[in-house]
This record gives structure tokens, sequence and C-alpha cells, in this order.
């Protein structure tokens, strides 16, 4: 698993931490995005190939989540942090 750091131009995300929307930005086409929780549970999913994307996650328990985005049949990481 490979963690996208800013620098590397893949893709941002912002707010971190977040409250009640999570912005991903650079995205282009990809398979698919999932949110992690920290147990490993799938709390949030979808696909598509936006540029740009805007999450709700105010239904998130605060706590430490993972973005998993899947493009090419490679997985991405970001850690946020939902308050």
């Amino acid at each position: 698993m490979e963690e996208v750091s800013p620098e590397k131009g893949i893709f941002n995300v912002y707010p971190n931490p977040v409250m009640d929307k999570l912005n991903i930005v650079g995205l282009g086409e990809y398979d698919y995005l999932q949110i992690v929780d920290q147990y490993g549970r799938i709390v949030g999913k979808s696909s598509g190939n936006q540029k740009a994307i805007e999450l709700s996650v105010e239904s998130l328990v605060e706590g430490l989540y993972i973005l998993v985005v899947v493009k090419d049949g490679e997985m991405q990481c970001v850690k946020f942090e939902k308050r």
C-alpha cells in the first residue's frame, strides 16, 4: 500500500482534518475509491472518472480513516482524520 504525498502530484485531499466534506482533486480516471475505518471496514465507496470529487463524511464518527484509490490496478492511499 503506497501512501500518496502531495509532492507526487497524483491527487490532493483536503481539508485534513475534515468535519463534513472531503475534497479530492486531481484524480482523473480511476476504477474506484473507498473510505476504510481503523478496523478495516469499508464505510464509503465511489467510482467514476471525475477530476474533482466532494465526499460527504458527516455520517462518519470521529477518528482516523484511509482513503483508498484504485487506478489502473494500482492502490494509492491517504490517511485523513474526521473531527
